[in-house]
C-alpha cells in the first residue's frame, strides 16, 4: 500500500499562530521582450558581408584567367573554397535560433501577469490583508498549475507562509506538502533514493519558507498533528507527522532557529532525540486486534522513510530502524524486501559508525542468519560470522555469552559450507 503525505495534514484548524510570519520575497519570471527578429537580420548581415569580402579578395586572381599557370590556379580554387565554407557557415549561424531571446508573445503576456501578481501580493502583505493576498496566490496558482509551470512549487511556499501568518496552520502544512510533492516529481521505487529525493523537496521548501518564523511554527504545528494522529489511533499518520517535525526540528537546529515549545526545564518534545524516541515507540508498539503482519511491514516502510528524510539516509538511527524493517518484512513474506534492508543498514553502519562498533557486529549477525537459514547461502554466511566474531572479541572479549554464540554460528556455517 502505498502511502501519500500531501493530503494527510487536512484536521481541524489550529486555534491562534504562534508568532508573526514574514513574507517571502517574490521571485519574478523574466519579461524580457523578443530579440529574435533584430538578431536575425544582425546575422544575415553578417553573412552577406562575409561572403562578399572573401568573393572579392578571391576576384584578382580569378581574372587573371589564362595568364596562370596550374599552381596559381590551384590557389585560386583554395580561395573560392574558403570563401564558399565561411559565407556558408555564417550564413547558416544566422539562421539558427536564438535560445535567450525566443520568447513567445503568450509567454511574455504571461511574465508580465505573473509579475504584476507577485507586486499585488507584496502589497496586500504589507497592508496586512491576509485575505486578499491569498487570494491573489490561489489564483495564480491555478494558473500555473494549467499550464504545468514550475514556479507553482514556490507560489505554495509563499502561500503557506500567508497560511501560517493568519492561524490556518494546517492548511499551510496542506500547501507545504503539495509543493515537496511536485519538487519531488515521480516516487522511485528505490527505497534509498526515495529518501533522498524526499529529502531534498522537503529541505526546498523550508528553506523557501524564510527566516520569519515560519519554518518554527510548521515543525510545531506538524509535532500538533503528531499528537493528534497518536491520539486517535492513526499510528501510521503520527509516524509521518513526526518525521516531518523531526525534519524541520533538525533544520531549525542547524540554522540556529528556535522551535522550542516549552520554556522550562523539560525536554523538550521538538527536540531531534525525544522525536525519534516517539517514533521508535510507535514502531514497537505492541500489535493491536486489527493489526496484521502485512500492517506492520509497511508501518516500518513508513518509519525507514521519516526517519531517513528527518535525519537523512546515512545516519545510524535510519539503519536501526532499516534492520528492524527487515524482520517484519520478513515476517510478512517479503524475503527480497527484508534482505535488502538488513544490507542497506549494513552499509549506512559501515560508513558511519566505527569498524568495531557492537551495532555493526549485530547486523552482521542477523545477515548472517539470513544468508544462511533462508537463502542457504553458507559461503556469504560464514563471512558475516566471522567478522561479527572479531567485533565481540575485540570489544567484548572470548569469553562473552554473545562472541560464544557468534562463534558457533560460524562452526555451523562452516560445516554446512564444506558438507
Amino acid at each position: 500500500m502505498r502511502i501519500t503525505s500531501s493530503a494527510l495534514f487536512s484536521l481541524r484548524r489550529v486555534a491562534g499562530a504562534h508568532g508573526t510570519i514574514k513574507a517571502a520575497p517574490t521571485r519574478y519570471i523574466s519579461t524580457q521582450v523578443s530579440r529574435k527578429p533584430r538578431q536575425f537580420a544582425a546575422r544575415s548581415v553578417a553573412a552577406v558581408a562575409c561572403s562578399s569580402t572573401f568573393v572579392t579578395l578571391a576576384t584578382p586572381v580569378l581574372c587573371e584567367g589564362d595568364s596562370v599557370d596550374g599552381e596559381d590556379s590551384a590557389g585560386a580554387g583554395w580561395i573560392l573554397g574558403i570563401a564558399a565554407a565561411l559565407a556558408g557557415g555564417a550564413l547558416y549561424f544566422a539562421l539558427q535560433p536564438d535560445g535567450e531571446g525566443n520568447i513567445s508573445p503568450e509567454a511574455t503576456k504571461q511574465a508580465k501577469g505573473t509579475a504584476k501578481t507577485g507586486q499585488s501580493v507584496d502589497s496586500a502583505l504589507q497592508q496586512g490583508n491576509l485575505v486578499k493576498a491569498e487570494k491573489l496566490l490561489i489564483e495564480l496558482l491555478k494558473t500555473q498549475h494549467e499550464k504545468g509551470d514550475p514556479a507553482e512549487t514556490e507560489t505554495l511556499c509563499k502561500l503557506a507562509t500567508v497560511r501560517f501568518r493568519s492561524g490556518r496552520a494546517f492548511d499551510a502544512l496542506d500547501a507545504m506538502e503539495r509543493s515537496a510533492s511536485l519538487k519531488n516529481g515521480a516516487e522511485s521505487s528505490n527505497t534509498e533514493e526515495l529518501v533522498k529525493n524526499e529529502r531534498e523537496a522537503v529541505l526546498w521548501v523550508l528553506t523557501q519558507l524564510g527566516t520569519g518564523g515560519a519554518v518554527q511554527h510548521a515543525a510545531r504545528t506538524y509535532l500538533k498533528s503528531a499528537q493528534d494522529r497518536e491520539k486517535k489511533g492513526k499510528i501510521v499518520d503520527a509516524v509521518v507527522a513526526y518525521g516531518r517535525a523531526l525534519t524541520a526540528a533538525n533544520f531549525c537546529q542547524k540554522a540556529g532557529m528556535n522551535a522550542s515549545t516549552t520554556a522550562s526545564k523539560e525536554k523538550d518534545p521538538l527536540d531531534p532525540e525525544v522525536l525519534m524516541n516517539n517514533i521508535g515507540r510507535l514502531l514497537h508498539k505492541p500489535p493491536g486486534k486489527g493489526d496484521t503482519k502485512e500492517s506492520r511491514a509497511m508501518l516500518f516502510t513508513t518509519g525507514v522513510k521519516a526517519m531517513g528524510v528527518g535525519n537523512g539516509w546515512k545516519h545510524k538511527v535510519t539503519a536501526l530502524v532499516l534492520r528492524d524493517s527487515a524482520n517484519a518484512q520478513y515476517a510478512a513474506g517479503n524475503a527480497d524486501a527484508a534482505l535488502e534492508a538488513l544490507e542497506q543498514a549494513f552499509a549506512i553502519q559501515e560508513d558511519v559508525l566505527s569498524p568495531t562498533d557492537l551495532q555493526l557486529g549485530q547486523t552482521l549477525v542477523l545477515l548472517g542468519d539470513f544468508c544462511l537459514e533462508v537463502r542457504d547461502d553458507s559461503r556469504r554466511a560464514t563471512k558475516c560470522y566471522e567478522q561479527a566474531s572479531t567485533i565481540f572479541t575485540l570489544e567484548l572479549g572470548n569469553a562473552h555469552p554473545r562472541t560464544e554464540q557468534t562463534k558457533r554460528r560460524l562452526k555451523k556455517a562452516q560445516d554446512r559450507r564444506w558438507s
